[in-house]
């Protein structure tokens, strides 16, 4: 067979191979100006809640909360945010395989705050938004993003990307 043929047939097998495992992942939620927008993220530093992944004790809860994984959720929740009065907030976290959501007070102590969530002091770098979830699957859809300039938890500027 042909050198380039078999390159060719390869990479055809390899593309296939690549989008039947493919699952598209559930991103996460933002309520802002009372619309929901989408956090979908390739990387787990896409997140907002990614800092306090670091953080060996709230992993070690997260993990808890964690236990069923599903191909369209490797995280094991979906999270849930609201932007209230230029604060980021952290309103929920649904377990994917259940839909049941976790304890934020359990998790968080004192820092949870009732009708509100947990303050997300530890959000300290810009999050993208979109009014559509970005995958894969749907690449060719337009998508309008927002960028959210965060400082400790708090909005320091906002910006539509073109």
């Amino acid at each position: 067979m042909h050198t380039t043929k078999k390159y060719i047939l390869t990479l055809i097998f390899m593309l296939s191979a690549l989008l039947a495992f493919a699952t598209e992942q559930y991103p996460d939620l933002v309520i802002y100006q009372g619309r929901i927008f989408y956090i979908s993220g390739t990387f787990d530093e896409d997140f907002p809640i990614f800092a306090l992944t670091q953080d060996e004790t709230f992993t070690k809860k997260l993990e808890e909360i964690s236990v069923c994984y599903s191909s369209g959720c490797y995280r094991g929740y979906q999270a849930i945010w609201e932007i209230i009065k230029g604060k980021l907030y952290l309103k929920e976290l649904k377990k994917c395989c259940t839909g049941e959501s976790a304890d934020l007070e359990a998790l968080f102590g004192e820092r949870f705050i009732k009708g509100k969530g947990v303050w997300a002091f530890w959000v300290d770098k810009p999050i993208t938004i979109g009014t559509k979830t970005v995958s894969v699957f749907n690449l060719e859809e337009p998508v309008d993003f927002i960028v959210l300039n965060m400082e400790n938890g708090n909005i320091r500027g906002v910006r539509k990307m073109e």
